[in-house]
């Protein structure tokens, strides 16, 4: 596999595209309550990601016919503090070059979250590894085309 190295400056508006092409293509699931509780299952999960987190990697494969697209695909790696991920009670904020993005968060599992803006939520699975968040995401864009993100983050040295 040929891996496409991008710069970070070129990765942002690649990962906030994709992010809003998530909110504006899928719809289906709907969040009544602004504040629901926290199932018991996604407490533990909650008090591991509450924080800043700082992105150490971000690898984008995008799939044509099951196919990987070299052209389309690529990864960066970031800087201590250079794109942050802070994770609160109620809600996730993407922090780069000064810039923050905040969505509606919802911790389900012990294993995965949603996020995204008013009906519109988004599915991350998380797995922890070496002290590392290791989130994964996959999405559809078309009927051929398909997308997996996984963002590897570590806790931020800062508070």
């Amino acid at each position: 596999m040929v891996n496409v190295s991008l710069s970070s400056k070129s990765m942002r508006p690649l990962i906030l595209l994709f992010f809003l092409l998530q909110a504006f293509a899928f719809n289906s699931c709907k969040k009544d309550d602004p504040t629901p509780p926290v199932p018991d299952t996604g407490k533990e999960l909650q008090a591991k990601l509450l924080g800043k987190w700082s992105v150490e990697n971000v690898d984008i494969k995008q799939y044509e016919n099951d196919k990987l697209d070299e052209d389309a695909s690529g990864s960066a790696e970031f800087e201590e503090e250079e794109f942050v991920i802070t994770f609160y009670e109620d809600r996730l904020v993407f922090t780069s070059d000064g810039e923050s993005d905040t969505y509606e968060i919802s911790y389900d599992s012990i294993n995965s979250f949603r996020y995204g803006l008013g009906t519109g939520l988004y599915e991350a699975e998380v797995e922890f590894e070496d002290g590392k968040l290791i989130w994964k995401e996959k999405a559809s864009i078309s009927s051929t085309q398909r997308i997996e993100v996984t963002i590897t983050l570590h806790k931020s040295k800062s508070t």
